[in-house]
């Protein structure tokens, strides 16, 4: 692999690619049955977030596979926690249009870049931006970014003004605007953000509100007034 030989990707990666930098947010589902993902969905599509992160859990490529076909286009699918080349070959398979790692595998970006998949590398270090960077992986996952905070972003973005993070890991409302100002480019929503309830889902409405409201974070960070 050759410096920059994966920048951009092909046709369908760059759609994904500008969608999600246009959305500005991710849902990360772990550990939910197709009906605790089909309540998210339906509290999440009308926040406008579509694209929906299924990490890799027990049956995740039935739930994944069923995703993309239930919902179509209406959604983003993608598979989280992905580790090694044949889940990638399995997630796509199965439907996803990017792929989401904990960290940095070069052979995972390889084989998205064959199947024409965006690749979302997991990054922390000086070490590892730069050789994701360098592999043309401008578009990256920070983690744990609620953990490192938006001073560690700007120092990273120092030496790298290219980067491109979405904040991904103990995230929560009163952590998310200081990193989108530090220069996130989006912000993944997990479980931190959602909460549970008795059932261990929370309701619609909570997962609408909690869209919604990031939503309008991302706006208000992106106008021209919140500048």
């Amino acid at each position: 692999m050759t410096a920059g030989s994966m920048e951009r990707g092909g046709r369908k990666a760059t759609r994904v690619r500008e969608d999600l930098l246009a959305d500005g947010l991710l849902a990360i589902l772990r550990g939910f049955d197709r009906g605790g993902v089909a309540a998210f969905v339906e509290g999440l599509l009308p926040a406008g977030i579509r694209f929906i992160e299924i990490t890799m859990e027990a049956g995740a490529f039935d739930t994944l596979r069923w995703l993309s076909q239930t919902y179509g286009d209406r959604v983003r699918a993608g598979a989280g926690t992905i580790l090694t080349v044949d889940q990638a070959h399995m997630a796509v398979d199965a439907g996803a249009e990017y792929l989401v790692s904990p960290g940095l595998f070069l052979d995972v970006a390889e084989a998205a870049h064959a199947t024409d998949v965006l690749y979302l590398p997991g990054v922390t270090t000086p070490t590892e931006v730069g050789l994701a960077l360098r592999a043309g992986l401008d578009l990256v996952k920070l983690f744990p970014a609620g953990v490192l905070g938006p001073d560690y972003l700007r120092a990273l973005r120092g030496p790298y003004p290219q980067l491109k993070a979405i904040a991904v890991g103990n995230m929560s409302f009163d952590r998310m605007e200081p990193l989108l100002r530090a220069g996130a480019v989006g912000i993944a929503l997990g479980g931190s953000v959602f909460g549970r309830d008795e059932t261990g889902i929370p309701s619609r409405a909570q997962i609408e509100e909690a869209g919604r409201r990031a939503r309008a974070l991302i706006q208000m960070v992106r106008s021209p007034q919140g500048v």
